[in-house]
């Protein structure tokens, strides 16, 4: 150790900045490792395939039906309730109808006015006595991996590589400002 570097170490503020340059470090590292973990593999899943008890096939995303974490919502569920339907006079035009994109509550009052003229009715629920049942439809979902362990790992060592250079420039900065120290030393530690 030269006698420069002795004279630095008697000073409090020097042992401060290298208590300090060490909890940046260990705060470096812990983002990186943070900032990398979204980068791990994950499945998730992607789109779900609907058989319907009558037959037909469906994916998901060809009648506008979201799937979250296998769960499919109340409003979900109705589309493929509706799209699903047993009454082969009411299928074609349901399907084509949720695959355009029209609303539920367009279906349900056009089903109702249909009803209504076959039957002399003056409303109808499909999901009620003589509509469709309550669960007429299978649900397998398909999943996509996002990330792979390759991503995580470069991540982490590129993030900690910048920051480490980042926090030694710095470092080196404020020692050729305070204490007139070379910049370009030849021994890393000095």
């Amino acid at each position: 150790m030269s006698e420069n570097n002795i004279n630095l170490e008697k000073k409090r503020w020097y042992r401060f900045l290298k208590v300090v340059y060490i909890f940046f470090a260990i705060f470096l590292v812990y983002i990186a490792f943070a900032w990398a973990w979204t980068a791990k593999p994950e499945s998730v899943v992607d789109y779900a395939k609907i058989t319907c008890s009558n037959g037909y096939f469906v994916n998901s995303n060809d009648i506008d039906v979201s799937i979250f974490d296998e769960t499919i919502s109340s409003s979900d569920d109705e589309k493929i309730r509706l799209y699903c339907v047993t009454d082969p006079d009411k299928l074609e035009g349901m399907q084509k109808a949720l695959k355009l994109g029209i609303s539920l509550g367009a279906i349900r009052e056009r089903l109702s006015e249909n009803f209504a003229r076959k039957y002399g009715a003056t409303s109808f629920d499909p999901f009620k006595e003589g509509g469709t049942p309550v669960k007429n439809y299978e649900v397998e979902y398909v999943y996509i991996t996002h990330g792979s362990w390759t991503n995580f790992l470069l991540t982490f060592a590129s993030i900690s590589f910048f920051g480490f250079l980042f926090i030694e420039i710095v470092r080196r900065t404020l020692l050729y400002i305070i204490a007139g120290k070379s910049f370009f030393s030849k021994n890393f530690l000095e």
